[in-house]
């Protein structure tokens, strides 16, 4: 994987698709029950894909469309569009800090922090709830 021109990419896909759903039609008549199916729908296709380069199409829709139901869900739910990668984020940073941290670690050790922030995440919210 080139990682500039990967990033470069993925720079040009999310710059286009946020500056540019209020020129999408389609995209103003869609609600998140229709945003998780289309969804679903291409994620039922790449399964079932197997051509390669067909595979790749699909894959690429699987990511549009991942980027359309977060648009959706914001708009539907008056959220901020970047508060779900926000919590995205804050989560891998507890699950996976050696990603952040630039710092290898093997597949048991990955594997071990996991579980126990996992742990500590559902100890809190069932202490939460109570």
């Amino acid at each position: 994987m080139k990682k500039n021109n990967t990033q470069k990419i993925f720079k040009e896909l999310i710059e286009t698709m946020f500056n540019n759903w209020t020129y999408d039609p389609w995209i103003k008549t869609v609600d998140l029950n229709k945003a998780l199916n289309d969804l679903k729908e291409e994620i039922i296709e790449f399964e079932n894909e197997d051509n390669l380069n067909e595979k790749n199409k699909e894959l690429g829709d699987i990511v549009w469309n991942c980027l359309n139901l977060l648009y959706v869900y914001s708009k539907e739910t008056n959220q901020e569009l970047e508060k779900p990668i926000e919590e995205l984020i804050k989560k891998m940073k507890k699950r996976k800090p050696y990603i952040f941290e630039k710092t290898n670690v093997d597949l048991e050790e990955a594997k071990r922090i996991w579980k126990k922030v996992k742990e500590e995440e559902k100890s809190q919210s069932e202490n939460y709830e109570t």
